[in-house]
């Protein structure tokens, strides 16, 4: 990495995993005589040198746009226990082989589950998909990943839809299904797909028991189980990054700010990672300098207050009252993030939202990657290439749609983000 880096790791409570790397991380930005310091949140990955690879990526951009003498900036990297929510570009969707479904399938619960015995039951049930008991067993044991809401450390805008954690399983496999093609995740809708028998183009009863495991109108039985354990690791995610924030990196920052007033701190988070700066944001006593969320994994109404004329506030509507975010708030929203948009497609037709608009602008689920942040005003901006000036303001919020420049969840360390990532923090 072209920066100074540290690294400081939390557990899924929250707490500092090691408390030595915090006080580590102090003494680094006070070695290098940091004007500023970038602290950085990763999000779906369990996997600790993919996330710093990824801070690389992105800080070596930064590095390489800043202006000579302009500052002095390091990075602290957070890490935290997050569990891999599969980008939609690596899932495996309708029309691909049972096999190659039920082997994606076995692959996304040795990535997410974490309690080996739940992976190794869920496993067991993914050969008996293809019948309504098999179904109903794993569900059933995919609902243990279901967090705890009312420990959560930050209130919910779109908690759990109802059946999820106990509807009926084929009307659970179904919403998914309709979901996914609601999202353009489902290509072979109104077709029977390889191996369910019946005239091409003509949709046999996929409901049937023993249907080789074809599931629903295109979309293989393991591909709909995927999608449902994603979307089940998806609520797990948004519980414990919430808690991560509160907990772990809020106090972080505070220590950061307490040890040296004059040093400027920025958070940036990606997908959940955006969650967990958001949390944080809202959790802080000490001022930060920008706030960038980067393809976020939550409700596009996380910052608005009585939303979508509910009575209820968002999560973090906090971060924006507080007047302790003296920068930009900028967030990076495209519906090529397919992860984000047919997640929250997900709950909104498992929570009984239906129509065109699932998971756009107009749905009360939707997400802040996919959409921007709604009802807060937020200045609506494109997300322009590496020599695209902005003028963010002071305490605004500024939504960067970023069709032409992010091509999916996982896209975010280009040359592009970099460059508005920067000019938020106030460095060129």
């Amino acid at each position: 990495m072209k920066l100074p880096y540290a690294h400081v790791a939390f557990t899924r409570s929250g707490t500092p995993a090691h408390p030595e790397q915090q006080a580590e991380a102090l003494a680094l930005l006070d070695r290098v005589g940091a004007t500023d310091a970038l602290v950085l949140v990763h999000g779906w990955n369990n996997d600790i040198p993919a996330a710093e690879r990824m801070y690389a990526a992105l800080a070596d951009r930064v590095a390489d746009l800043l202006p000579p003498g302009s500052a002095s900036v390091a990075v602290i990297g957070v890490l935290w226990p997050s569990v891999r929510w599969a980008d939609a570009d690596d899932i495996a969707g309708g029309g691909v082989a049972v096999g190659e479904a039920e082997s994606a399938l076995a692959a996304a619960i040795g990535q997410s589950v974490e309690d080996p015995d739940l992976a190794a039951q869920l496993l067991a049930l993914t050969g008996r998909l293809d019948t309504t008991q098999g179904r109903a067993e794993f569900l059933a044991a995919a609902r243990q990943l279901l967090p705890d809401e009312r420990a959560a450390a930050t209130d919910d805008e779109d908690p759990v839809p109802a059946p999820l954690r106990d509807g009926d399983a084929d009307a659970v496999f179904d919403a998914v299904r309709i979901a996914a093609a609601d999202a353009g995740e489902d290509p072979l809708v109104g077709q029977a797909p390889p191996g369910a028998g019946g005239a091409p183009g003509v949709a046999p009863d996929l409901l049937a028991e023993g249907t080789a495991g074809a599931g629903l109108f295109g979309m293989s039985w393991p591909a709909l189980a995927q999608q449902i354990l994603n979307t089940t690791t998806y609520y797990t995610m948004k519980a414990r990054a919430g808690d991560v924030g509160a907990r772990g990196v809020a106090p972080l920052v505070d220590a950061i700010n307490a040890a040296a007033p004059q040093r400027r701190v920025h958070l940036a988070g990606h997908s959940f990672g955006a969650r967990v700066a958001a949390a944080a944001a809202t959790s802080i006593t000490t001022p930060i300098e920008s706030l960038t969320l980067l393809q976020g994994a939550f409700s596009h109404y996380g910052f608005t207050r009585d939303f979508a004329r509910s009575g209820r506030d968002g999560a973090f509507v906090g971060a924006l009252g507080n007047g302790l975010i003296h920068g930009p708030v900028v967030i990076t929203h495209t519906h090529n993030d397919r992860a984000v948009r047919l997640a929250y497609a997900i709950a909104s037709r498992l929570a009984g939202q239906a129509g065109a608009g699932v998971g756009d602008r107009g749905d009360l689920y939707g997400g802040i990657g996919a959409n921007g942040s709604l009802g807060t005003g937020a200045t609506e901006l494109t997300l322009g290439d590496a020599a695209t000036a902005y003028d963010f303001q002071a305490g605004g919020v500024h939504n960067l749609r970023a069709d032409s420049t992010v091509t999916g969840h996982s896209d975010v360390t280009n040359a592009a983000v970099a460059n508005a990532l920067t000019q938020a923090m106030g460095l060129r």
